[in-house]
This record gives structure tokens, sequence and C-alpha cells, in this order.
């Protein structure tokens, strides 16, 4: 009796946790690598989630133009990998917002940000396009 041939998602999920996994990394620090050099190439920010998609893409087009079991283990895995990708970037981000500190005062705010409230509080926007110097008796409030 024969072995039962794996089924096309199975063998993407081999190859994603697999042997690519072990040769390229995490599909989010591939994608991010791979997003910088067509960021650069293309002259538009793009990020790992487009890489992702597109390669989807990639493997639509080819299976439309000569339909193969390769194309769609492939396209299961990137959607895997688009999976991995959202996750990754969904923890870093619930991170970076866990370290934010929440700022309540407004003098802390205004030095934070010069250009916070200013114009309610009667100073020139920093933002203007006035490049009249400032001098220190306009710089305290005074018109």
């Amino acid at each position: 009796m024969s072995e039962r041939e794996n089924s096309v998602l199975e063998e993407a999920q081999n190859l994603v946790y697999g042997e690519r996994n072990v040769d390229y990394g995490h599909p989010y620090d591939d994608f991010k690598r791979t997003a910088m050099i067509w960021s650069a190439v293309l002259g538009c920010p793009i990020s790992a989630r487009q890489v992702a998609l597109c390669m989807i893409g990639v493997k639509i087009s080819r299976e439309c133009n000569a339909p193969k079991r390769d194309n769609r283990v492939d396209m299961a895995g990137y959607a895997e990998t688009l999976n991995r990708v959202d996750t990754k970037e969904k923890e870093f981000l619930a991170r970076v917002a866990a370290t934010q500190v929440k700022v309540n005062d407004q003098e802390t705010k205004n030095r934070l940000n010069p250009t916070f409230n200013q114009k309610e509080e009667g100073h020139r926007s920093l933002i203007s396009n006035d490049t009249t110097p400032v001098t220190d008796t306009q710089s305290k409030g005074s018109p």
C-alpha cells in the first residue's frame, strides 16, 4: 500500500516552518529586506506585507499560464507567510505602544513639540513660511 501524498496545505506548512524557515529566517525579516530592495528599485515605499501579496500574485500568474501543484503549494505557503508577517507586525506594534510614555501636562507637551498650540498662545508658528527672524520680545508673546 502506498503512502498518502501530503495535501497542498501540508506541503506548504512543511516548507514554511521547515527548510525555508531555516534557509531564510522568519518571513517578516526576509520580506522586510526584500521590501527595502524593491522600494529602492521602484522608488516608492513597499512593506513586508506587500511583498507577500506580490509573491502570491506571481504564483497566481504562473498558475494561470501553466497550472501545476508547485504554484498552488507556493500560494498556500505565501498566504501563511503573510499571516506570520501580520502577526509579527502586530506584536511589534503592541510592544511599541506599551513602551510609549503618556504626556499629560501642557508644559511637557510644549517642550516635546514646540509647535503644539502656539497659535492659540499668540506665538508665531514655527512652521510658517515667514522667514523674518523672531526677536526675544516676540518669542515671549509680545505683539
